[in-house]
C-alpha cells in the first residue's frame, strides 16, 4: 500500500492457509490479511489483520468491516481481528458506530488505553478484537517502547478446550429431539399406552415411580436424545426486522457494491441516500415493534422487564463454580463443589432455626387457635378440569432433575395424574421423588468463591407443581375459611397486599395521635427469612388445627 503494510509472523510448525476468501485490498484506502489456524483439538481460529488509511471515509470502512464480520460469523470459528483501524475509539465521533458495529458482530476490544503517542496527540487507534467466547480467558498489554509512536500490543489468547472426563473421553452435550412430529407422535403414543397398573397400585409413591416409568420409555422413543453439533447455533435477527428490511439490506449492499466497483461521486451519493433511509425505516420498525411490546404487557411488570432484559442481551446464565473456599480446604472439582453447596444450603437453615430457638422461650403462636375435630381439614378429590385448568396456567418451561417440562408434560393424559393426586390426598403420602429438587447456586456478590455469597434457586419436577397447586389451594381455602390465620397477615394471601398494610399502619398512627398517644413502630428485616422458618414448630401448629391424621401419619408427626 502506499501507506502502512501487513504482515503476520507465525511460529514454525503451526499449521495454517491464507483465507483469500476474506482477505480485502483497496488500493490507498484499506487491506486485510485473514489467516486460518488448524486446532486438531478444538475449533479452528481465523486471524484477521486489518489497516485503514487515515483518509478512507469512516463510515464506509464500517460497512466494510461490517461485509468481513459477516462472513466470519458463517464459518463457526474462533475469530480474533486486529490491526491499525485509524480510527480513534476514545475521541473520534464515529467510535460508537464501529464499536457498536463490531460488537454486535460478537468481537470485543481488548484494548482500552491510547496505542499511539506522538508531541501533538495520544490516540487509541489501534486495537485487538476477540470472540465473545474467549473474551474472559484473554487479556492484551500495551508496552511503552521508543521504537515507533505506534505501541506495541502484547495479547494472549487462551481458548475454552472441550472438557474431557476421566474415561478419556470427551463430554457431549444432549438435547431433547422436540419437533412438532415428535410432539404429535410422542401424544399418540400417550393416548393409546396402557396405566392400569398405575391405576391398581395403592401406595402412591409405587404408582407415581410406573407412570414416569411409562412416561420417560414413550418419551424417549418418539422424542429422542440427540447430540448437539459444534457450530450448529444460529444467531436470530433482531425481531423487528422484517422480510422487506432484509430485501431493503441486499439492495444497499448492491448499491455499495457499485460505488467500490467506481469510485464516483454519484455513485457515492445514491448509496449514502439508499442506506440514510433504510437506516430510517429500520429506526421506525424498532419503535413500533418495543411500543407494541411495552404495550401488551403494560400491566405485568415481569413481562416488561423481561422484555427489557432481552432488549439489552441481558439473559439469565448459569455460572461455573470451579472452587470454593471452606473450611475444608480450596474444592475444586465439580462432585465436590456440588456435594459442599447441597450440604451447606440444606444445613444453613437447619443452624439459624437453633440459633433462633436458643434465644426465643416461648414460640410464637402461629394459629389463633385449634379446630376442633369435626372441622379439621378433609381433603377433596381433584378433577380432571382441575388438573387441566393447571396446567394450562403454568408459564415456567424449566424442567427438574427428571427433564421433564411444560411443552412435554403438557401432553400427558390428565386422568392419570388426577389419580395420582388423588391417592396422594387419600393416603397422605407425597412421592419421594417430587421432592428432589435441581439446586442452581446465583452469586449474590462479594467474593465468588465463598458459599455464604451465594443463594439457591431450586427447580421442582414438573408434576411436583401439579400436585403442589392441588394440595395448596385447598390448605389455602381451609385457612382462610376458618380464619385460621391472624388478621394482621398481609403477604401470601389473596386479596392481601402490602398496601393494604400499609393503609392500616397509617390508619393506626392517626387513631393514636387522635386520642393523644404517641405511636411507636419496630421495623425488623430477618437475614434468610425463608430458612429462619422452622419446620418442626410449623408442621406441629398444622397439626393442631389443620392437617388430617392420616397426613401427619405421613409426616411422622404422630
Amino acid at each position: 500500500m502506499e501507506r502502512g503494510g501487513l504482515a503476520l509472523l507465525i511460529k514454525e510448525g503451526v499449521s495454517y492457509w491464507v483465507r483469500e476468501d476474506l482477505s480485502l485490498w483497496l488500493e490507498g484506502r484499506l487491506e486485510t490479511l485473514c489467516i486460518e489456524i488448524e486446532d486438531k483439538s478444538d475449533k479452528n481460529v481465523v486471524v484477521g489483520l486489518v489497516y485503514k488509511t487515515p483518509s478512507f471515509n469512516e463510515e464506509v470502512f464500517i460497512e466494510e468491516m461490517e461485509h468481513l464480520m459477516e462472513k466470519f460469523s458463517n464459518d463457526h470459528k474462533y475469530k480474533v481481528v486486529m490491526g491499525d483501524f485509524n480510527i480513534h475509539l476514545l475521541k473520534s465521533t464515529s467510535r460508537l458506530d464501529f464499536l457498536n458495529s463490531m460488537i454486535s458482530s460478537f468481537q470485543y476490544p481488548l484494548v482500552t488505553i491510547p496505542t499511539q503517542v506522538t508531541d501533538k496527540s495520544v490516540t487509541l487507534i489501534n486495537n485487538i478484537f476477540v470472540d465473545g467466547m474467549l473474551l474472559e480467558s484473554s487479556y492484551a498489554d500495551v508496552l511503552l517502547t521508543d521504537g515507533s509512536d505506534h505501541l506495541f500490543l502484547l495479547t494472549k489468547i487462551k481458548k475454552s478446550y472441550r472438557i474431557i472426563n476421566k474415561s478419556g473421553q470427551i463430554n457431549k452435550t444432549y438435547f431433547r429431539d422436540l419437533r412438532k412430529d415428535n410432539l404429535k407422535k410422542f401424544e399418540r403414543e400417550m393416548d393409546d399406552a396402557d396405566f392400569t397398573p398405575v391405576f391398581e397400585e395403592d401406595n402412591p409413591s409405587v404408582a407415581y415411580d410406573i407412570f414416569v416409568a411409562i412416561f420417560t420409555k414413550i418419551l424417549n422413543d418418539t422424542c429422542p436424545l440427540r447430540r448437539l453439533k459444534r457450530g450448529s447455533t444460529k444467531f436470530p435477527k433482531k425481531p423487528w426486522i422484517t422480510q422487506g428490511i432484509l430485501n431493503s439490506i441486499s439492495r444497499k449492499n448492491e448499491l455499495y457494491k457499485i460505488y467500490l466497483g467506481e469510485l464516483s461521486v454519484i455513485n457515492f451519493q445514491q448509496f449514502k441516500s439508499y442506506w440514510n433511509t433504510l437506516k430510517g425505516l429500520k429506526r421506525k420498525a424498532e419503535k413500533k415493534f418495543l411500543q407494541n411490546e411495552f404495550m401488551k404487557h403494560k400491566c405485568d411488570m415481569k413481562k416488561t422487564w423481561k422484555t427489557v432484559n432481552s432488549l439489552l442481551g441481558q439473559k439469565g446464565k448459569i455460572e461455573v463454580i470451579n472452587k470454593l473456599q471452606t473450611e475444608r480446604g480450596n474444592l475444586t472439582t465439580p462432585n465436590d463443589v456440588a456435594n459442599y453447596l447441597c450440604d451447606y444450603f440444606s444445613s444453613e437453615g437447619a443452624k439459624l432455626c437453633d440459633d433462633a430457638r436458643k434465644r426465643i422461650k416461648r414460640p410464637p403462636k402461629i394459629v389463633q387457635s385449634e379446630i376442633p375435630v369435626e372441622n379439621q381439614l378433609v381433603f377433596n378429590v381433584c378433577s380432571i378440569s382441575e388438573v387441566s385448568t393447571i396446567i394450562s396456567r403454568i408459564q415456567s418451561n424449566s424442567s427438574g432433575v427428571d427433564g421433564i417440562s411444560l411443552k412435554i408434560a403438557k401432553s400427558v393424559i390428565t386422568p392419570v395424574v388426577c389419580n395420582l393426586i388423588n391417592k396422594s390426598m387419600e393416603k397422605g403420602i407425597f412421592p419421594e421423588v417430587l421432592k428432589v429438587a435441581k439446586i442452581i447456586p446465583l452469586h449474590k456478590g462479594g467474593k465468588r468463591d465463598d458459599p455464604s455469597n451465594k443463594r439457591p434457586i431450586s427447580i421442582l419436577p414438573f408434576f411436583s407443581k401439579i400436585y403442589e397447586k392441588v394440595i395448596g389451594s385447598r390448605l389455602t381455602d381451609y385457612v382462610e375459611n376458618n380464619t385460621i390465620l391472624i388478621n394482621t397477615q398481609f403477604g401470601f394471601r389473596k386479596k392481601m397486599s402490602t398496601e393494604m398494610a400499609t393503609i392500616k399502619l397509617v390508619d393506626w398512627v392517626n387513631t393514636s395521635f387522635e386520642v393523644g398517644l404517641i405511636p411507636a413502630a419496630l421495623f425488623l428485616d430477618l437475614k434468610k427469612a425463608f430458612d429462619m422458618i422452622d419446620h418442626k414448630q410449623l408442621l406441629l401448629e398444622l397439626k393442631k388445627s389443620v392437617l388430617p391424621k392420616r397426613v401427619c401419619l405421613g409426616l411422622n408427626l404422630i
